[in-house]
């Protein structure tokens, strides 16, 4: 396991900032603490669902990768829901 020290010395100053955090709650939760974050504070700002369905759809899609293999079904889902929410918000 790499520490966030060691991550800082290699150049990789957003893991070594978030890396305390991974450690705590693990890379799954901590990703879908950011992307619940995002989504709140972008629907309490804009009201408008269409919006967080596209941001849902399009981070939760950049997201995929950089989780393990085991999780990564969940973020699949999670990029449905949002496709599904932009479509409904356009179509409504």
């Amino acid at each position: 396991m790499t520490t966030g020290y060691e991550w800082l010395l290699q150049g990789n100053f957003f893991q070594a900032m978030v890396q305390p955090y991974i450690d705590i709650m693990g890379v799954e939760m901590f990703y879908l603490l950011l992307l619940g974050l995002m989504v709140t504070i972008t629907y309490i700002k804009t009201r408008n669902p269409g919006i967080v369905g596209l941001l849902v759809m399009l981070t939760g899609s950049v997201i995929i990768p950089f989780i393990p293999k085991e999780t990564q079904l969940y973020f699949f889902g999670i990029v449905i829901v949002g496709f599904a929410t932009a479509l409904y918000s356009v179509m409504k």
